[in-house]
């Protein structure tokens, strides 16, 4: 029989075990990873169980009548089993959106895993979606580069690179946090575009210090001079730019193209994709349109990232009315 149990720090260990048999997670699901802001967000994650085994988790937090999934990562969605069948997925759904209705909740905001992240595509929510009261009400304009069909980059990177290569310009690997945040990062958002970054530098050195095989830190040099650099959130097929920033000079002297290059021709080259993050502006369907060609200029292309509002009033009703039979 399934049952259904809301999180609590006493599960940690299981569902961090049921991320590794899943077909659709990525380690910001890690309970270490989602926890460093659990002071900002109402956790309301759950667990889906049957005969002692996790069939599905779903990271979620509450806020005031609405649950997000997730509104302090990248992206969310309900984590599968790999070997899950599309009549136990329904279940598990129609278990989820009773639980947080019969509670009071009118809404899921469900911020949808992009497929090239996940070991298996899951298709089963894009079936569940279409029976539902459920809107697209974002479709975030990613980029990403396929590692393995590129497409050439533009001349202009390729004379970026040659430049920075002819004035010593060096790639590194990193753990100075502070310096690029101090230096490059924080200073660029708050002049480009009026933010700050998500995580304090003291945040993400403490992330890399858990997942050190997942968050780096990579940095382009002349000399001892920061010029430029990215922090790059990576898994077993995706490495992702979760940062990027570089000063004036190493604008004028193509340290960012060094930099891609080093990353896409030697540190990443055996994974899937790069993938270049979206290019809407603020909390906006527009598109910052110079920062998307210049993503596009790396072989980057379009891939949508989807925003789902799912109804919870009359959804279960809804979706019981298509189970099979059998069950």
């Amino acid at each position: 029989m399934l049952k259904l149990a809301r999180y609590q720090s006493k599960y940690a260990q299981i569902w961090n075990q049921t991320l590794v048999k899943s077909k659709n997670s990525t380690f910001l699901f890690h309970r270490n990873f989602m926890d460093y802001h659990a002071d900002r967000f109402q956790d309301h994650s759950l667990l889906f169980l049957e005969n002692d085994q996790t069939l599905a988790i779903f990271p979620a937090n509450e806020d005031d009548n609405i649950i997000y999934s997730h509104q302090g990562l990248t992206y969310g969605g309900l984590v599968l089993e790999k070997s899950i069948r599309l009549a136990k997925v329904m279940e598990i759904w129609i278990e989820l959106l009773e639980y947080y209705h019969q509670l009071g909740y009118d809404n899921i905001i469900y911020k949808q895993l992009p497929y090239f992240y996940q070991n298996q595509i899951v298709y089963e929510e894009e079936y569940i979606f279409s029976l539902l009261a459920t809107n697209l009400i974002q479709k975030n304009v990613g980029a990403i580069i396929n590692l393995q069909n590129p497409i050439p980059i533009q001349e202009r990177r390729k004379r970026g690179i040659q430049k920075a290569r002819k004035l010593n310009c060096t790639v590194q690997e990193s753990t100075d946090f502070q310096s690029f945040w101090d230096v490059l990062l924080a200073p660029n958002l708050k002049e480009k575009y009026q933010l700050q970054p998500t995580h304090t530098w003291q945040e993400i050195r403490s992330l890399a210090k858990s997942f050190p095989k997942n968050i780096q830190l990579f940095c382009t040099y002349q000399g001892n001079e920061l010029l430029a650099g990215t922090v790059i959130f990576s898994t077993l097929k995706v490495a992702h730019a979760q940062y990027i920033a570089s000063s004036e000079i190493g604008q004028k002297i193509g340290a960012s193209d060094l930099l891609f290059d080093f990353l896409i021709c030697q540190e990443y080259a055996h994974l899937d994709y790069l993938s270049l993050g979206i290019s809407n502006t603020h909390q906006s369907l527009k598109v910052n349109w110079s920062l998307l060609e210049w993503k596009e200029s790396w072989g980057a292309r379009f891939f949508p990232q989807n925003i789902y509002e799912i109804t919870l009033k009359d959804s279960v009703e809804t979706l019981k009315s298509y189970l099979p039979q059998f069950l």
